[in-house]
């Protein structure tokens, strides 16, 4: 019986440690684990199933993905809805083009510029800002933007369990967030001021109806850009590896965009043509 209520107390005080641990964490600290676990990736690849707002409407892509970070080498396969389409690019490689298996017709491989408006379609980013860490630099930038208060922006709101993982869930709000009027510089484009701002061009692109695509502005040009990236972010966190599960991104109309990746696996070991057109998973050459 004393055996019993030994483990018992045993028990319990390792579960009161553990949400002691937990609760001594503030959502900024959390947020900045997230940051360098994720900035220590060197390889990974995972399922990701996108959502983002184009125009008034959520549109759901599924892929999977493997990433070399340095240098930068990354192939997707899309699941959903253009399924079988493939897409390699290894910087220095194809003139630095995107390889693209378009798996329909013209039935041919198309080499195409990461930037252009066919790899930008219904895309609320490029191929360069594939994976975790483009989400992790944004969230990181917009901290120390508004360091001051930085602590105060995001929060612990609970935990949630998420395809059998445990998370933290972190809430990210920005009072400071709005729309501002922006004068073009000479030979900006809308990419580089959303480079410039930490923010999304493609959001730019959106707010400016009367802006055609992503290089149709001029100097002194009056536009309407977001002051910051978002209004509003939830992130799940992994509570062992720290890296975000699942993301979603808000702005002043609602849902912007959501991220939700599984079967992750980092750091893993890539054959010496797993970036080649050649390797014999790939469909580039049948």
């Amino acid at each position: 019986m004393r055996m019993n209520r030994y483990k018992l107390y045993c028990i319990f005080f390792l579960f009161l440690f553990s949400v002691l641990k937990t609760s001594s964490q503030t959502g900024y600290e959390l947020s900045k684990k997230m940051i360098n676990a994720v900035n220590h990736i060197n390889t990974c690849k995972f399922d990701l199933v996108q959502k983002e707002r184009i125009g008034n409407k959520m549109i759901e892509t599924r892929i999977f993905t493997k990433i070399q970070y340095n240098p930068l080498k990354i192939y997707y396969k899309q699941l959903f809805p253009q399924e079988g389409v493939e897409v390699l690019y290894a910087k220095g490689w194809n003139n630095n083009k995107a390889k693209v298996n378009p798996n329909s017709f013209p039935w041919v491989n198309l080499n195409l510029d990461v930037n252009s408006e066919i790899m930008r379609k219904d895309q609320h980013h490029t191929l360069y800002e594939s994976g975790f860490k483009y989400i992790a630099t944004v969230l990181d930038k917009t901290l120390k933007k508004y360091e001051i208060n930085a602590s105060s922006l995001i929060k612990i709101i609970g935990s949630e369990n998420y395809k059998n993982r445990d998370c933290y869930k972190l809430l990210f709000e920005n009072p400071n967030y709005k729309d501002i009027a922006y004068i073009v510089k000479k030979n900006e484009t809308i990419t580089s001021i959303a480079n410039k701002y930490n923010i999304n061009d493609y959001m730019i692109l959106d707010k400016n109806k009367n802006v055609k695509d992503f290089n149709n502005i001029s100097e002194n040009q009056v536009i309407v850009i977001p002051g910051d990236y978002a209004k509003k972010m939830i992130i799940l966190i992994d509570k062992t590896s720290y890296l975000p599960y699942f993301i979603q991104v808000f702005d002043d109309k609602g849902l912007y965009e959501q991220y939700e990746f599984s079967d992750i696996i980092i750091d893993p070991v890539f054959s010496k043509d797993e970036f080649s057109e050649k390797f014999k998973e790939y469909k580039f050459n049948k």
